[in-house]
């Protein structure tokens, strides 16, 4: 395979596999659930009914997001980062009109930046668990960084012009 096919099909299996790990656990977390319910005369339930009890919630691709600042980004979005680094190869390799390689390399970059985010969020918390989605996630993002890395460095004045080869 030449360079312009290895990079397109490099970059949609790393999709893939994101898009895989989105449905494994990328970790759990426990808690103790708050309700705050009104107590009726007669009723068994009472406002501490579950101050002890604990919970475990799996978090996912889908279900889980990261807070920055009060800006919520799902999870889910690294899924839609990973398949347009994907499309954009594709497009790179193929198409007469080439995607500039900073483009792959910033969309890549969130995906990174998304994952390891959310779980030093989570490892911060003390008291949540990393799942293996999310460390899949991570190698997957960083996988398709590498090469785009080297394609950059490769060129004439240290990948400065981004020109159609």
């Amino acid at each position: 395979m030449n360079s312009h096919s290895t990079l397109p099909v490099g970059t949609t299996i790393a999709a893939v596999l994101v898009l895989a790990a989105a449905f494994m656990p990328w970790g759990s977390i426990t808690a103790v659930p708050t309700l705050e319910m009104p107590t009726f005369p007669g009723s068994t339930l009472t406002k501490g009914t579950f101050s002890s009890t604990e919970m475990t919630w799996t978090v996912t691709g889908w279900n889980g997001k990261l807070t920055i600042g009060g800006l919520e980004l799902p999870n889910w979005a690294v899924v839609l980062a990973a398949g347009c680094v994907a499309a954009l190869a594709w497009a790179r390799a193929y198409s007469a009109s080439r995607p500039s390689v900073f483009v792959l390399l910033g969309i890549a970059g969130y995906g990174v930046l998304h994952t390891l985010g959310w779980m030093a969020v989570m490892l911060g918390s003390g008291k949540g668990a990393l799942g293996f989605g999310a460390l899949l996630t991570t190698v997957c993002f960083v996988g398709m960084i590498v090469p785009l890395a080297r394609e950059l460095m490769s060129r004439p004045h240290g990948g400065t012009q981004d020109v159609a080869t």
